[in-house]
């Protein structure tokens, strides 16, 4: 089984470009660097310029400092924001948070995609995308994708907290009502 899963590997250059530059950055500063260190570490390593920025649109100051960011880094940035190009929710009967009478439209992680693939970018990052949306996003992305926030309202963000937190721990030792 391991020779198989080397050889995956071995005989995949895009997969092995990618494998050496995780590895790269991994190793690198180990302990040190930020989540948006080995960002700009990774991308560069696998030679990569063009940068997809896909974002939540309650992140948009957040999108907007890190797309300066990667851009001062010599990366160029394609962003856009979940809401590009939506449907509304009434037209495929999905679920509403607004009252009836305010037309809301949905997410549009796959429309994201696709404008992202249009564009050419290289390697596509996820700021705070809603779980699912980050699935859908990812099955239809041309390029890799690599996550640099995930979104998490009630706990500013930061998910693991639910795993690291006493309080959390014994709220979520029951069962997730649904």
């Amino acid at each position: 089984m391991r020779n198989e899963h080397r050889k995956l590997y071995e005989e995949n250059e895009q997969i092995l470009k990618l494998a050496r530059a995780a590895a790269a950055t991994e190793a690198w500063r180990y302990f040190e660097a930020s989540r948006l260190d080995e960002l700009v570490h990774f991308s560069r390593g696998a030679g990569f310029e063009h940068l997809g920025l896909a974002f939540c649109f309650g992140l948009p100051d957040e999108a907007r400092t890190l797309a300066d960011i990667l851009e001062r880094n010599g990366f160029e940035v394609s962003s856009v924001i979940c809401k590009a190009c939506n449907v509304l929710k009434d037209e495929l009967g999905f679920e509403r948070l607004l009252p009836a009478n305010i037309p809301e439209g949905m997410c549009n992680p796959v429309g994201q995609a696709k404008l992202l693939n249009k564009a050419g970018t290289q390697l596509n990052v996820l700021l705070g995308l809603c779980v699912g949306h980050d699935a859908l996003f990812t099955m239809h992305s041309e390029a890799p994708v690599t996550t640099f926030a995930t979104k998490d309202r009630a706990l500013g963000h930061n998910p693991m907290s639910a795993l690291y937190n006493l309080y959390n721990k014994m709220r979520y030792a029951k069962l997730i009502e649904t």
